[in-house]
């Protein structure tokens, strides 16, 4: 009886450890030129999650040179960070004022339309393409 006590809380214990890998979805980018920043936009979406908890580590773009970096905004003030945590079964939301993606170093002609690649870089998911369009500020 004992052992079957045991093998029990064991196999319990077991599948609560293996986690279900991320399911990670992207919908409702977009991408806006800053009107007083040459060379720089700013990048918005949902990133909805219908899998195991991840985190965004990174991110990078298709275009040689261009810097990318998470955003949030820490009392009132917008502060880099290194990661952005995707929560199991939920989403998070990228807005104006809150977590975003800044990309800096962006070519001199860079207009409204101005179509790019960007990767989103995921702790446990990996790499995830985003195709973007920039919209003018």
């Amino acid at each position: 009886m004992r052992l079957r006590i045991l093998l029990i809380i064991m196999a319990v214990t077991v599948a609560n450890c293996v986690q279900k890998p991320p399911d990670i979805q992207i919908s409702d980018a977009v991408t806006v030129a800053s009107p007083i920043m040459h060379g720089v936009v700013s990048v918005f979406m949902r990133i909805s999650n219908n899998g195991g908890r991840d985190m965004l580590v990174g991110a990078s773009t298709d275009i040689d040179g261009s810097v990318v970096e998470l955003h949030d905004v820490k009392d009132g003030k917008m502060v880099k960070v290194k990661g952005i945590k995707i929560p199991s079964h939920d989403k998070i939301e990228m807005i104006p004022g809150g977590m975003h993606i800044m990309i800096f170093k962006m070519p001199d002609e860079i207009k409204d339309g101005f179509e790019f690649t960007l990767y989103l870089h995921f702790e446990r998911y990996g790499k995830k393409a985003v195709k973007l369009k920039v919209v003018k500020g």
